[in-house]
C-alpha cells in the first residue's frame, strides 16, 4: 500500500469516526437531558447496555456467562404526563409507560444476572 492510499483510507476512517459522533451528539442532544421540577437536568444513563460478559463481583457464580440483548419488550418507560412518548425501533413496543415522579428513573429493564446464558 502505498502512502496515497493510506492516507486516503485514514481519511474515510476519520469521516466514518466523525459521522458516529455526530450522531451520537445528535442522540444525547434529544434524550440526554431531563425536565426536572422545571431544571434542565443532565440525563447520566439513557443508553441500554449491549450484550456482553456478565462480570459480577467476587465470586459470583455467573461471571463469565453471557448477558443478553434488552430489546424494548422488556423496558418500562417513565415520563412525566403529556410529555410524547418516544417512538420503539421498529417492529417493537415498550413493555410499559409509567408517569411516576416519585423515583429518578427514567428506565428500568427487566435484565437480570438470573437471566444471562
Amino acid at each position: 500500500m502505498d502512502e496515497r492510499e493510506r492516507l486516503k483510507l485514514e481519511r474515510k476512517k476519520t469521516e466514518v469516526r466523525q459521522a458516529a459522533k455526530e450522531a451520537k451528539v445528535a442522540l444525547d442532544r434529544t434524550h440526554g437531558y431531563a425536565l426536572v421540577d422545571g431544571c434542565l437536568e443532565k440525563v447520566s444513563n439513557h443508553r441500554v447496555e449491549p450484550p456482553s460478559l456478565f462480570r459480577g463481583r467476587g465470586e459470583h457464580p455467573k461471571t463469565g456467562t453471557l448477558k443478553q440483548r434488552v430489546v424494548p419488550e422488556q423496558i418500562v418507560i417513565n415520563i412525566g404526563k403529556g410529555v410524547p412518548i418516544p417512538k420503539a425501533p421498529d417492529g417493537h413496543e415498550w413493555k410499559g409507560i409509567v408517569h411516576d415522579n416519585t423515583v429518578t428513573t427514567t428506565f428500568s429493564s427487566s435484565m437480570h444476572p438470573k437471566n444471562c446464558s
